[in-house]
């Protein structure tokens, strides 16, 4: 399973921005420090249309996914441009274990996002595979911070499987605003997943202690 760390998404994580102005908004998608792979050429476009009419309701919102993937030996991202209405999500994934870590990195009229600097309305989200406890901490400097703990579930009987199935389909969230992560502790069991719902932050990254300390050795 890979490392905890929202700036180098793999197979495991996604990053989404939910996008509430309209405007055209390009954006890249290149692989972390290490990798020899290059991102294909030229910049991907995501368009935000503006509301219809003049409904007092908020506007249903929806999801579109991206996938990341290797291709041809170079990074890509596919589709290439996402039409999408305000108050819709964008959602980046790899479905390959092959995938070298990326970031996706965009800017626009309107704003700009990064899978490696949360900042507005944006989600990470890692799913846990291996037992252990989990510091996490903003490796761009501020001093939020947080803990996870993963506990193996235990299995004495098929039904203690199914109740172990079931929890897979629940994630965890954890919401993100400024310098403050609630719940800043939680437990989960092998295999599920931690939402982080970033709605206002100075641009963090979610990332696992320990990888800051290897580096600082190094």
């Amino acid at each position: 399973m890979n490392s905890l760390d929202s700036r180098f998404l793999r197979l495991g994580d996604c990053f989404a921005q939910k996008f509430s102005k309209a405007g055209t908004y390009k954006y890249i998608v290149t692989a972390g420090a290490g990798s020899c792979l290059s991102a294909a050429e030229g910049e991907y476009t995501i368009v935000v249309t503006p509301a219809k009419g003049k409904e007092k309701k908020a506007p249903e919102s929806s999801q579109h996914n991206v996938v990341v993937r290797v291709k041809d030996g170079n990074l890509v991202a596919e589709p290439a441009r996402t039409e999408i209405s305000m108050s819709d999500t964008v959602l980046w994934h790899t479905p390959d274990a092959a995938t070298p870590g990326f970031a996706v990195i965009g800017e626009g009229k309107e704003g700009s996002f990064s899978s490696g600097a949360l900042a507005v309305e944006a989600v990470y989200s890692h799913a846990f595979g291996s037992v252990g406890t989990y510091q996490w901490v903003d490796a761009n400097g501020s001093n939020l911070r947080g803990e996870i703990v993963v506990e193996e579930m235990e299995i004495k009987e098929r039904n203690d499987c199914l109740k172990w199935i079931d929890t897979l389909s629940k994630g965890t969230l954890i919401h993100v605003v400024g310098g403050k992560a609630e719940p800043s502790k939680v437990k989960i069991l092998t295999g599920q997943t931690v939402f982080w719902a970033v709605e206002k932050a100075a641009g963090i990254s979610i990332t696992d202690s320990r990888l800051l300390v290897r580096r600082a050795v190094r």
